[in-house]
């Protein structure tokens, strides 16, 4: 996982990919990636895991995704103009209502709710 340098944006974002590794681990002081709501316009989010993650309504322009598994994310009303989701897992996301200019033709995306 590799995230883009804006320090404190950085380290909210790290920390909370860290815990949420935790969380899909089933470890007891892990916790669901929730940045909802939040402008994360630009962090590259390599080939994260973040399956479940939350991003209900949140601004992920510009934002990097290649190779992440964004699996059963909740990506409700979320922005991803101009996101790369090359060979991005989409499945079981819930994508409804979600801005985007057009899915990269290397995405697993099949069916979002």
């Amino acid at each position: 996982m590799s995230v883009a340098s804006n320090s404190r944006l950085d380290d909210a974002v790290k920390n909370s990919l860290r815990l949420h590794a935790l969380w899909r681990q089933g470890g007891d002081d892990g916790v669901r990636a929730d940045f909802s709501g939040v402008d994360l316009s630009g962090v590259r989010f390599g080939a994260a895991d973040l399956e479940g993650a939350k991003f209900r309504g949140a601004t992920l322009v510009g934002c990097s995704f290649i190779g992440a598994s964004l699996r059963n994310a909740d990506l409700f009303k979320a922005d991803l103009s101009n996101a790369d989701l090359s060979y991005v897992d989409l499945e079981g996301a819930d994508v409804r209502a979600a801005a985007w200019c057009e899915l990269s033709s290397g995405s697993s995306y099949e069916s979002g709710r």
